[in-house]
């Protein structure tokens, strides 16, 4: 089958059997994601990676964040930026490392692809997921960018171009710290 076969599969999937489709009948623009897949499919191919994030942009229309869509296999590698961010206010700070060497936790990021943090946070509030700042999910916008701009310690502002790393499970840390006597961490 190919990928406009999937494609519709998934569709009929999100109108027909999706929990929420009764609900949330009217919030997808199925035609324009099918289209873009069948055009990207005829014209120079569709690479599998960018199936997947047409999907999930198609299913941010269901603002259901227990929806998405993972291709797997040996042959299908998923890429991320390499680092974690939260947002407070109009800024993001790098809040965990995974890969990217040129960062450390707290740096501060100011635009991504040259559009501030504000703006881009309007423009992709269907892909954050979350109405809250500090809980927004930048990780779908971070890895399909190509640069971020960063404040430096010294206050002077350098752009990065954004490496993209295969990703790797990551690994849960369970720890237990005595706060007090009656108080666990």
């Amino acid at each position: 089958m190919n990928y406009s076969g999937i494609f519709s599969e998934i569709i009929s999937i999100t109108h027909h059997d999706y929990a929420g489709c009764d609900d949330k009948k009217g919030w997808d623009n199925p035609i324009y994601y099918f289209e873009k897949v069948e055009s990207l499919e005829r014209e120079e191919g569709l690479p599998p990676q960018k199936f997947v994030d047409i999907v999930n942009d198609y299913l941010a229309d269901f603002q259901d964040p227990h929806m998405y869509f993972l291709l797997t296999g040996n042959e299908i590698k998923a890429y991320t930026c390499g680092f974690g961010v939260r947002r407070y206010k109009n800024v993001l700070y790098v809040t965990e490392i995974s890969k990217e060497t040129r960062l450390t936790e707290g740096t501060q990021i100011l635009s991504i692809d040259g559009v501030n943090i504000e703006e881009l946070s309007e423009k992709e509030n269907r892909r954050l997921w979350e109405p809250h700042p500090e809980r927004e999910n930048w990780n779908a916008i971070l890895n399909r960018s190509s640069t971020i701009e960063v404040l430096q310690d010294n206050g002077r502002t350098t752009t990065f171009t954004l490496n993209m790393y295969e990703s790797s499970p990551g690994k849960a840390a369970y720890t237990i710290e005595s706060i007090n006597d009656h108080t666990l961490l």
